[in-house]
């Protein structure tokens, strides 16, 4: 026989159509937990996708430049450097002006400014003669650093099924500035290397300059007359640095156009490792030297003795600002 027979509770029999009705409960039963499970894990899914959670997505941090950048923006310098190779000078003083100036000039390689010019003279018998100078030394002009941004605000918790995208939205603008930033930060970066690289080469040509000592005479005059010939017609601020005694002894490179023409207009005069043999020639040739470079136009005039501590001093930044006073 092929009837199936299935022993039900007690001792009850079915038969063919009694199985069938039990793989039938069996499958209703299957898919009723089915379903209840489906309900119970969407519900906790969705308690998890609509509580607000706070947004773990990594911003860059912003490269933050270092501000040593002159502000505001420094204007282009054209800078006349003058340094006595006479007898009567001393020269280790010639020399440590030269350290000096080396030291202003690598420290003006900055960002946001406009660029340098620095012509190196011997002040001789004849300051004038092109001999006497060296190949100018040059910064080029490089930008300024951008200010960093400001990251976007946090938007407050308004609706917990959209909060979670909108924090995101805010988080990728942030991201956004910020990758921006760093690409003009780098930008510049590159720039201001380049320049103090080249920079550095190029000042041991100014900390090694020894040339003869001339024990012909001093032209002191020759040197402002080169500098109004380099300063004419030129952009920029303009400056005279001299390292010297101040002992003129000659006019082979005076002109009075000096004092006719205002020629220095405008102009800082800075005399560094100013010396003399006694605190009265000092003043004696203070007295005879600023009313000439006043009368010639020099807004601002300096001295400073070999004692005066200069080293390190970032002079072109500090005399650019210096206030007016054609004679201390």
């Amino acid at each position: 026989m092929r009837n199936v027979v299935a022993l039900i509770g007690a001792g009850g029999f079915v038969g063919n159509n009694g199985s069938s009705f039990m793989k039938k409960s069996r499958l209703l039963i299957g898919i009723l937990m089915s379903a209840v499970a489906l309900l119970v894990f969407n519900a906790c899914d969705c308690a998890a996708l609509c509580r607000p959670i706070a947004n773990n997505t990594p911003v860059p941090d912003a490269t933050l430049a270092a501000r040593t950048q002159p502000n505001p923006t420094r204007p282009a310098l054209l800078i006349q450097y003058c340094d006595d190779d006479t007898g009567s000078y001393p020269h280790n003083y010639f020399l440590a002006a030269n350290k000096l100036i080396a030291s202003s000039l690598t420290q003006a390689v900055t960002a946001n400014q406009n660029g340098v010019t620095l012509y190196a003279t011997a002040i001789t018998h004849n300051t004038f003669d092109p001999v006497n100078t060296l190949a100018p030394f040059t910064i080029p002009a490089v930008q300024a650093y951008g200010a960093a941004p400001t990251p976007w605000p946090t938007a407050a918790p308004v609706n917990p099924v959209t909060d979670n995208a909108t924090a995101t939205a805010i988080s990728d603008k942030t991201a956004k500035g910020i990758l921006s930033y760093n690409g003009t930060v780098q930008a510049v970066d590159q720039q201001l290397n380049a320049a103090q690289a080249t920079v550095a080469a190029n000042v041991g040509r100014l900390t090694s300059w020894n040339p003869r000592v001339d024990t012909i005479a001093t032209s002191v005059l020759g040197c402002l007359q080169l500098a109004v010939s380099r300063f004419q017609g030129q952009p920029g601020a303009k400056m005279i640095y001299i390292a010297s005694d101040l002992e003129n002894n000659t006019n082979i490179d005076y002109t009075t156009d000096l004092v006719k023409n205002h020629s220095l207009d405008g102009v800082v005069v800075h005399v560094i490792y100013f010396f003399s043999t006694s605190a009265a020639r000092d003043q004696q040739k203070r007295a005879q030297w600023c009313p000439l470079l006043a009368a010639a136009g020099a807004r601002t005039v300096l001295f400073h003795d070999p004692a005066q501590a200069l080293a390190g001093t970032d002079m072109f930044d500090a005399d650019l600002t210096a206030s007016s006073q054609p004679c201390p």
